[in-house]
């Protein structure tokens, strides 16, 4: 199958890259950065949100995109949601446009579990929906851009709402809370915790986040919303635990509380 990833360079399209390659797939990607692990003439080196949707890059027969080029930050999206919202709303409709337009029949979104309301159990994809970020708001205006897109021009999609995804690569400026605690840990710093650290959260290997994806692609299943994570969470102050360090705690920032993937749904499809 041959595959388009945009973002293909980033911390978690790099490891999906070198799983396709592995199971057979030709990848190309699209991103700021090179990727060494591809041939030039199967990148295109540049931000997303400048590309021209009728770049001749496109027209390779691509069987799918996967779509996981974004601004992840949630913080930046607080200070500039402009800049948010070009980066990942605007950026996903070209990506559709790109799909209609070169014949692209299947596209595959990285979304988020933010995009769900506070709940004090594990979620299931059809529980309600309370973006409470610029971020979590773009990402879901994104799904109801692809289902409504996806409907009108005949492509078919598959939504993945990541948990709290972690592991080798991590950018330092937008890790997660793991490999924060990491990196404190290797320097011998302490730990930071944003509240008071009983919030709990889900996380997820990105190589074991990459194989749930490629399962999926593997199934073969269209038009499906999935959460991907462990089923599985653990508060913040027993994670730090684990590192050994001092913690220093600062001012909570706007999050929820608990965050918990209910996985039923990915298991049954993937049986």
């Amino acid at each position: 199958m041959r595959v388009l990833i945009t973002g293909g360079s980033g911390f978690i399209g790099s490891h999906l890259s070198n799983i396709l390659l592995k199971y057979g797939h030709d990848v190309y990607i699209i991103d700021k950065k090179r990727n060494n692990f591809l041939a030039p003439d199967k990148q295109k080196t540049i931000d997303l949100i400048d590309i021209n949707v009728n770049d001749a890059f496109f027209a390779q027969s691509f069987d799918m995109c996967i779509h996981l080029a974004a601004l992840v930050s949630v913080q930046k999206s607080i200070e500039d949601p402009v800049d948010s919202f070009g980066n990942n709303v605007f950026t996903t409709l070209k990506v559709l446009d790109i799909c209609r337009k070169h014949n692209i029949k299947k596209l595959l979104f990285s979304s988020s579990a933010a995009v769900y309301a506070e709940k004090d159990s594990p979620i299931v994809e059809d529980d309600p929906k309370n973006p409470v970020t610029p971020y979590a708001l773009d990402k879901l205006t994104c799904e109801q851009y692809i289902q409504m897109y996806c409907s009108l021009w005949n492509i078919n999609y598959l939504i993945f709402r990541f948990f709290n995804v972690f592991g080798e690569g991590q950018n330092p400026e937008y890790a997660g809370v793991v490999s924060a605690f990491n990196i404190a840990k290797q320097k011998n710093e302490p730990l930071i915790i944003y509240g008071d650290g009983e919030q709990s959260r889900d996380f997820i290997r990105v190589d074991h986040l990459c194989q749930c994806i490629v399962g999926l692609i593997n199934k073969n299943v269209n038009n499906e919303i999935f959460n991907l994570g462990s089923g599985e969470n653990i508060t913040i102050n027993n994670l730090a635990k684990q590192f050994g360090n001092n913690i220093i705690y600062k001012e909570a920032r706007k999050e929820i509380r608990y965050s918990c993937a209910n996985i039923d749904k990915f298991k049954n499809f993937i049986s």
